[in-house]
């Protein structure tokens, strides 16, 4: 999910390609358009889905579950979009090829940075029409990915300009931060060794947005959980969902499912909903409290689109039947932290290491009801 770097980033521009800074802007990006809780607000704190350390723990359907590689954490890169299909290709890769390691940085690990690059590079993305659905058609036109090990997910140095433009930055230049925006320069021509051939990717939409909105909620396909669930077991393939929880569009993948699991009062959506509706109340008291009519009005329309989306979800969530209180769905994010070692983001330094994010998280199947606007499942073949 994204934090003030990142959409300040998005909207600069600075020196990449004006299709790649629409990636950027669009990639797990902020509930409308960018409307962030105001300083001081008392917004409620994120729910923390349940993190599974040991998957020979689990039950229901895990056949998918052993070729699944952990991704580095995304901090603020923005880049969920990215991993969650670099982690399908990592994970076809490993399901296609079980002979090969999949250690960490090992012969299927690959580059997230490289997918982020690509993204804005027109040679590769002339078949994306809507990139909700289309971005895995990225790896197609490429053929090839590189492993982490020759071109890792980083930090760097970078630095906003007079002109509101991202910059590459010397280090501890006056002004410069350090951090995962990095991987957003694009430094493919620089690649010599680490190629790794890619299968051919199909999709298969099992639900799209009408409107194409990856902040859209409440929109309750009936019949979704079970199409999913029959999908991964008949095509033994991940599904990748876009979904807005607490304000953020974000990217992960399913890899499997417990019917009779415990799904923890369904904190996705009820998180939701408190978000929503606290951080509307906050915006109305804002406007209350300015004396500027244009910012007044500005701010109770931000209040109003947040209540619409509360009550959008509400409404789904009770034609439901609200929490059924257990089944879950197994899911790869790159958000949170796991127990699979530390991810180093720059050899050439230390203190930046962190906790790898988890292989396996518990998402209730009324997350993917009421908060996800786009499920697509990726096959492949070489």
């Amino acid at each position: 999910m994204l934090k003030d770097q990142i959409i300040s980033f998005a909207l600069a521009g600075a020196t990449l390609t004006s299709q790649q800074v629409s990636f950027v802007f669009s990639v797990c990006s902020l509930l409308l358009g960018g409307f962030f809780s105001p300083a001081g607000f008392a917004t409620p704190a994120h729910y923390q889905p349940e993190i599974i350390d040991d998957v020979r723990t689990l039950g229901g359907y895990t056949e998918l579950i052993p070729y699944v590689l952990p991704s580095p954490h995304q901090e603020d890169a923005g880049s969920c979009l990215y991993m969650s299909l670099t982690g399908i290709a990592e994970w076809w890769l490993a399901r296609l090829r079980p002979d090969l390691s999949r250690a960490l940085n090992g012969p299927v690990d690959l580059s997230e940075r490289f997918l982020i690059n690509a993204s804005g590079l027109k040679k590769y993305t002339q078949n994306v029409v809507k990139w909700q659905t289309d971005s895995i058609e990225i790896f197609n036109a490429a053929g090839r990915s590189v492993l982490n090990r020759n071109y890792p997910f980083t930090k760097g140095w970078y630095r906003e300009d007079s002109e509101a433009e991202i910059l590459p930055a010397q280090a501890g230049r006056s002004g410069s931060k350090y951090g995962v925006i990095f991987n957003w320069f694009d430094d493919l021509k620089s690649l010599s060794s680490g190629f790794v051939k890619l299968p051919q990717f199909s999709k298969n939409v099992l639900y799209a947005d009408p409107a194409s909105d990856a902040w859209n909620v409440g929109l309750n396909p009936p019949e979704i959980v079970e199409t999913v669930k029959s999908a991964l077991v008949k095509n033994k393939a991940p599904i990748q969902v876009i979904y807005n929880h607490e304000g953020y569009w974000h990217s992960v993948f399913i890899v499997g499912f417990d019917d009779q699991r415990d799904s923890r009062r369904c904190g996705f959506v009820e998180s939701s909903m408190r978000y929503f509706s606290t951080l509307a109340k906050d915006w109305s008291l804002k406007a209350a409290n300015v004396q500027s009519e244009k910012k007044r009005n500005e701010f109770l329309r931000m209040a109003k689109d947040l209540r619409v989306k509360r009550a959008k979800i509400k409404a789904s969530y009770e034609q439901a039947g609200g929490c059924r209180g257990q089944g879950v769905f197994y899911v790869r994010n790159s958000e949170f932290y796991g127990s699979d070692g530390l991810y180093d983001y720059d050899v050439t330094s230390s203190g930046e290491e962190s906790p790898y994010a988890p292989r396996i998280m518990l998402f209730e199947y009324e997350w993917l009801e009421h908060l996800a606007n786009h499920v697509i499942q990726i096959r492949a073949s070489f």
